[in-house]
């Protein structure tokens, strides 16, 4: 009997064959970098399109519901990388090699290898972030990327914390830790601001909460203006909100509460907010000022090193307006002071604003085409701040 081939071993080959096809083409031009880019960017639109790692995750490793599509997001973008031949500072991974293809080696085959060699350590690293019970001054302490002063700060904190109780529970340890960093704020010689952001970090991570407030360049601003005049914003808004969300918002809270707060919390969930609101009005505008400050801010070698990777994972098309696109992503996302405690120029904050950020953003989700989206780009240079510049923004 004559030997069949299964309709989806032919697709792969399909796929395989084109792959092969490209890299030949790129061979026999000149192999310009932007040729290569250009073919490499191809050759992942072809794993993508392909679902290898729908395959993976699914098929070879049986997961499912959220995590499972948490795990897919993890590889796909672990595999662009390699396809792009970005390297991770803090540890060298494979890479693609072109030559390979071209001899006839299954693109999809490699991808598929590599997936299975990341997939479960990428799963512990899923389970360790959503198990994660720290308190947020042991997540601050741990974070590289923070300046030294916030470091000496924290160990301040952790010397405090040193002779609790042993039989104290973890919510008396967190009101203790909350107790601390007040104190600590309220020192003269630090910026309390360096600290914001990962400490409302820490919280969300230690309720247990995924989701982020939604804090764009004017809101960022307009809420600090508003926080000077109604301190208690924090807890009425996110108290709003929860009600907005279930129908029982009242006519009060209509009235006071401005539209822009209700927006900051659209990130979480029903149960998250409500999670967060229980915790109290300390924590709830821990929260809101932290991400108000925003997060620490790249170097410029570091924002070149982003918008490089991120011009590498890009159309060709793209390449003009990544620049301007990862300095919007940053200018909503993080404050003035960089690493290491010095501070950007004004001018490089007071240049942008929501409809800039959004423009700069769309100019190059369009050359993604149909499926491009301004969120998909964020979400890139957010990762690839942490891949590649170990920060996270």
């Amino acid at each position: 009997m004559a030997e069949t081939t299964s309709p989806y071993r032919a697709i792969n080959d399909q796929y395989d064959q084109q792959a092969k096809d490209l890299v030949c083409a790129y061979y026999t031009g000149s192999q310009t970098p932007d040729q290569e880019r250009h073919v490499r960017g191809q050759l992942a639109a072809i794993v993508i399109q392909a679902r290898v790692a729908e395959q993976v995750v699914f098929g070879r490793y049986r997961f499912s519901g959220q995590v499972g599509h948490d795990l897919v997001d993890e590889i796909v973008f672990d595999i662009e990388k390699k396809i792009a031949a970005i390297r991770d500072t803090a540890r060298s991974h494979s890479t693609l090699d072109l030559e390979m293809i071209r001899s006839g080696r299954s693109l999809l085959g490699w991808a598929r290898q590599m997936m299975k060699m990341t997939a479960l350590s990428k799963h512990r690293d899923i389970r360790a972030r959503a198990a994660k019970s720290e308190t947020f001054t042991g997540i601050i302490r741990e974070d590289p990327s923070e300046s030294q002063r916030a470091g000496a700060a924290s160990i301040r904190l952790e010397s405090a914390l040193a002779t609790d109780d042993e039989t104290a529970s973890d919510d008396q340890r967190f009101d203790q830790a909350l107790d601390t960093f007040d104190r600590m704020l309220t020192s003269t010689d630090r910026r309390p601001r360096e600290l914001m952001h990962p400490a409302a970090v820490g919280v969300l991570t230690y309720l247990g909460i995924s989701g982020r407030p939604v804090a764009t360049v004017d809101g960022r601003r307009a809420l600090e203006r508003l926080l000077q005049t109604t301190p208690s914003l924090p807890l009425e808004s996110l108290a709003a909100w929860v009600a907005l969300v279930e129908g029982t918002m009242t006519a009060s809270q209509q009235s006071s509460i401005p539209d822009l707060a209700l927006r900051f919390w659209d990130g979480l969930t029903l149960a998250e907010a409500s999670t967060l609101l229980e915790s109290g009005p300390r924590t709830t505008a821990l929260v809101m000022r932290g991400f108000i400050a925003g997060a620490i801010r790249p170097n410029d070698e570091q924002i070149a090193q982003i918008a490089d990777a991120a011009s590498a994972l890009l159309p060709e098309s793209a390449e003009e307006s990544v620049p301007e696109a990862v300095s919007a992503v940053i200018a909503t996302r993080c404050s003035r002071v960089r690493a290491d405690g010095s501070l950007s120029p004004l001018r490089e904050s007071q240049q942008w604003d929501d409809l800039r950020v959004d423009l700069a953003l769309k100019r190059v989700a369009t050359c993604l085409g149909a499926g491009g989206r301004i969120e998909r780009i964020e979400e890139m240079v957010v990762r690839l701040a942490l891949s590649v510049a170990g920060l996270a923004i």
